[in-house]
Order: C-alpha cells, then sequence, then structure tokens
C-alpha cells in the first residue's frame, strides 16, 4: 500500500505530492506502426515516451491515465476511426501501464475511492472527447488532489494535452508539458499550442529535463527549487549544437526535424 498523500491525514492536515504525471491517450492506434490514427511523429515520440515511463517507475511517481474511448457509431468527423470501445486499438501501449494500477469507471456519481493517488501508482480514466476535463471524476480527482506540480505528456498536443493544460492552469494548478513526448498530427498547429501554454505559465520541459528532477517540489518560479524565487518569466535554455536557443524557438525546429523525417 502506498503512504496516503494529496488527502486529508488523520490531523486534517493536507499532504503534498509533489508531482504527477498524466500519460494522455497512449495507445495502440496512435502509436502502434499499424494504428489506425498514428501520429505524424510516432518514430520519434516512443523512445522518449519510453525514458519518461520508466523515470516513474524509478522514481515512484504518480501517473494519472486518460483513455481515448470512442463509440462505435459516434461520428468521427474525418478522421479515421480510432479507439472503438473493445477495439485492439484502445489498448493502451504495453510499457505504458504499471502494475500497481486501477480503472476508474464513469457512472452517474461523483463518488470516488479514498486515497486513489496514495494507494496506486497509475489511476485510469476514460477520455470521451478532447477534454479530459469533461470526465467529472477526472476534473474531481484532479482538482481536489493536492499535488505540486501536474507532468502532461501523450497524445495530441494540438488539442487534448493544450486543453488539459489550460483546464488545469485556470483550475490553479501549477503544469509542465514535456514537448518531445507529446504526439501530433499537424506541426503548425502543435507549434501555436506550445506557444499558447508556455504565455499562460506553463513550463515546457523536455524528457532530458524530466529525467533529472527527483521527488521535490517545484518552486513558484517552476525551477524546482522550492524557494519560490525568481521573476517567473525565465525562458528555459537548452542547449543544441552548443547553442543556447529560447525553449519556443528550439521546439519549432526540433517539430520541423521531426516533420521532415530527420532526428
Amino acid at each position: 500500500m502506498r503512504a496516503a498523500a494529496g488527502v486529508a491525514g488523520d490531523r486534517g492536515k493536507i499532504e503534498m505530492i509533489k508531482r504527477v504525471l498524466i500519460d494522455v491517450s497512449t495507445q495502440r492506434d496512435f502509436l502502434s506502426d499499424n494504428g489506425a490514427f498514428p501520429v505524424l511523429n510516432r518514430e520519434q515520440l516512443l523512445p522518449s515516451l519510453r525514458r519518461a515511463m520508466a523515470w516513474a517507475r524509478v522514481t515512484h511517481t504518480t501517473v494519472v491515465s486518460a483513455l481515448e474511448a470512442r463509440h462505435e457509431n459516434e461520428p468521427f468527423n474525418g478522421t479515421p476511426r480510432h479507439c472503438v470501445d473493445g477495439s485492439p486499438g484502445q489498448q493502451k501501449i504495453r510499457f505504458t501501464l504499471f502494475s500497481n494500477r486501477t480503472f476508474l469507471q464513469v457512472d452517474n456519481s461523483l463518488s470516488m475511492p479514498k486515497n486513489l493517488l496514495g494507494s496506486f501508482q497509475q489511476v485510469i480514466l476514460r477520455k470521451r472527447d478532447k477534454d479530459f476535463l469533461g470526465n467529472p471524476k477526472a476534473d474531481r480527482l484532479l482538482t481536489e488532489s493536492a499535488v505540486g506540480e501536474y507532468v502532461i505528456l501523450g497524445v495530441g498536443l494540438e488539442a487534448a494535452i493544450k486543453s488539459l493544460a489550460l483546464g488545469l492552469m485556470a483550475r490553479m494548478k501549477r503544469v509542465a508539458v514535456v514537448y518531445d513526448a507529446c504526439g501530433f498530427w499537424n506541426i503548425t498547429a502543435a507549434d501555436l499550442a506550445l506557444r499558447k501554454l508556455e504565455a499562460k505559465g506553463a513550463r515546457l520541459i523536455c524528457v532530458e529535463e524530466l529525467c533529472s528532477m527527483r521527488r521535490r517540489y517545484p518552486g513558484r518560479n517552476g525551477n524546482g527549487n522550492g524557494n519560490g524565487h525568481g521573476n517567473g518569466r525565465r525562458r528555459h535554455l537548452v542547449d543544441l549544437n552548443d547553442l543556447s536557443i529560447p525553449m519556443p524557438a528550439l521546439v519549432r525546429a526540433r517539430l520541423t526535424a521531426m516533420h521532415n523525417g530527420r532526428p
């Protein structure tokens, strides 16, 4: 049994979970070579996702997983049919599943077991549309849990990830997006999504930065030192070929490289 966290303790004190990883729609139809609707950057994305999940296992980080779930007869608005309930393509990629996990069913109530994030390493919930927070139980779980920072990755950057990150920030949650562990279909829309998220206050980090994190509280300026100092407007710099490039420009360069089939 994992220690109680993110809920009121015996004396009513809320015990903060330092960091929760949210993986969005990491499923076969999006990530397998024979998937119904694979993302554009699938080959570059999979190694990043593997590293992120390995990091979560080693650091015992709690994971909340959004499972894309489409009805058999619903319209797909011009996209290939994908992630239909009960289909092989709806299944999560194997390395994104943790042994200590639970699946939280959607019903007509908002009731949930106590201390979900403390009892299981992975909590899986259905995502019926682009907005994961449209699932009332997902909204309650992520909003009411005392979490220092939500770290988001998965599929797809243009809509589902952008919507989730904006929704969490509107609920006064700290958010980081692992940009090179996010799948996309449209490079321009993906770039615009990252720019908007950064402008709204999300941290944009790469897998390398994620894997260097320990179980610390993020600071108010998002730098992980926990002291809350800094002007909050620091541009995250990543060295690429000995050139320090502001994050949005670097992201654009890497997204373009992925689109053109370059490493």
